[in-house]
């Protein structure tokens, strides 16, 4: 983990899902991605237990919070430290209650290491050998966003800054600002756009 990472400590007043809670520090709500790992959804097959177990582990405890930086929604993204010294990262992809995010945190070890064994002994989620993860879960049900692809240079002479957006077999090309972006899902997504939020591929 990143070595300037700033700890802080609060109260977990609230838990939104298994990998993000809400922490009470100076008196000011600070909602907590954890990081490095993603939980099953809610509407996955075992989507309610990792928030059943991650409110059983924090809520209402004083926890410190190892503050790793923002998402892209402004929330802070870190490790949280149980009263005891655990990690409560480690403690969910330990108990089977979730994956080790390989894109946000390839070089984590202990987090591959943790869910391999997760996985071997077919604790939690991994009673079904054939468990989905959730960014691929995602992929499948959610809005244009996650159908946005970079355009090849080849693609009818249109430069690779552009993008093609595939909904449903329809597609439609848009190039690189939101404004464009978000039009053009809407036009090939019947609206289906979530909360008005289209994201590029880079981005």
């Amino acid at each position: 983990s990143p070595s300037l990472a700033v700890d802080f400590s609060g109260r977990v007043v609230g838990v939104s899902d298994g990998d993000t809670v809400t922490v009470l520090a100076k008196g000011k709500p600070e909602r907590i991605r954890l990081h490095g790992i993603d939980c099953p959804e809610k509407r996955q097959a075992f989507g309610s237990r990792p928030k059943q177990a991650t409110s059983k582990l924090v809520f209402g405890q004083t926890v410190t919070v190892r503050d790793l930086g923002q998402d892209r929604y402004g929330w802070t993204v870190g490790e949280v430290i149980l009263p005891e010294g655990r990690s409560l990262n480690y403690e969910l992809v330990k108990a089977g209650f979730a994956w080790w995010y390989r894109r946000y945190a390839p070089e984590d070890d202990t987090l591959k290491q943790l869910e391999q064994e997760a996985r071997e002994a077919k604790r939690g989620l991994w009673v079904d050998a054939k468990s989905v993860p959730p960014w691929e879960w995602r992929g499948k049900r959610k809005s244009p966003r996650d159908y946005l692809k970079p355009r090849k240079e080849s693609d009818a002479g249109a430069p690779a800054s552009t993008f093609e957006i595939v909904v449903a077999g329809k597609s439609c090309h848009a190039g690189t600002t939101s404004v464009q972006t978000l039009h053009c899902a809407y036009k090939v997504g019947a609206g289906l756009a979530e909360s008005g939020r289209v994201r590029t591929a880079g981005g």
